[in-house]
């Protein structure tokens, strides 16, 4: 449900964008050199290391979980499933 919101606000901003003047989205130039590359490496690097990282661990969880007789594995699907219980 997130996503599908994230998907149509992005989608009425480029659209109230590009409607209401001159295109700025895809006519914009970029010059990637210099400080502007190192501005985009220094901020996307680590979210990009992070997102490297949780895939990571969770195929490793999966691969891990395949290991399991049936009713460990069931257990540990509901615990995958489950809403966190408050504290």
């Amino acid at each position: 449900m997130a996503r599908v919101f994230m998907a149509l606000s992005l989608l009425g901003y480029i659209l109230f964008t590009e409607l209401r003047g001159p295109p700025g989205c895809c006519t914009a130039r970029h010059d990637p050199t210099g400080a502007a590359a190192a501005t985009w490496l220094r901020l996307g690097l680590p979210a990009a290391l992070q997102t490297t990282l949780e895939v990571g661990v969770f195929a490793a969880a999966t691969a891990l979980a395949g290991k399991l007789d049936a009713r460990s594995l069931a257990a540990h699907q509901v615990a995958l499933t489950s809403p966190p219980s408050p504290s």
